[in-house]
């Protein structure tokens, strides 16, 4: 009991050393950072996967803060994926960047474009019920 007292000031102290006091918009613009970084990795992967499934040239992404979408695609071929899915559970990722990428095929949301998507995510339809829960 002595003993894990014992490391867990030691830690604590090590912790002090390391993270010097931050202010509150330093720890917004490190955890920010943090997000984005993750959220590059995994929609990129995302992306990679369904591209493939799909076969499509792996397009160019950003990432978006837009306030209520998830994502977006224009004619130019560009895929905006909204920051805060990275929040989201995997499924959605997944839902988003299927409907994203089934534009570069149907750039409306006609019977063809749905038949897209669940060619490459059966479950879309359960996925989009759960997406609108998050608005």
């Amino acid at each position: 009991m002595i003993r894990q007292s014992i490391k867990a000031i030691h830690h604590e102290s090590d912790t002090q050393q390391l993270m010097p006091d931050l202010a509150p918009r330093q720890i917004e613009k490190f955890v920010m950072t943090w997000y984005h970084q993750q959220a590059i990795t995994c929609f990129q992967q995302r992306i990679q996967f369904y591209a493939q499934k799909m076969n499509l040239q792996h397009p160019t992404f950003r990432l978006s803060r837009a306030r209520t979408r998830w994502g977006s695609c224009n004619t130019r071929g560009v895929i905006h994926l909204n920051w805060r899915l990275i929040q989201m559970p995997l499924h959605l990722v997944d839902y988003v960047v299927a409907h994203e990428l089934s534009h570069l095929i149907e750039m409306n949301h006609s019977a063809a474009f749905w038949k897209q998507i669940e060619s490459v995510y059966p479950d879309y339809l359960m996925a989009r019920k759960a997406l609108k829960g998050y608005r």
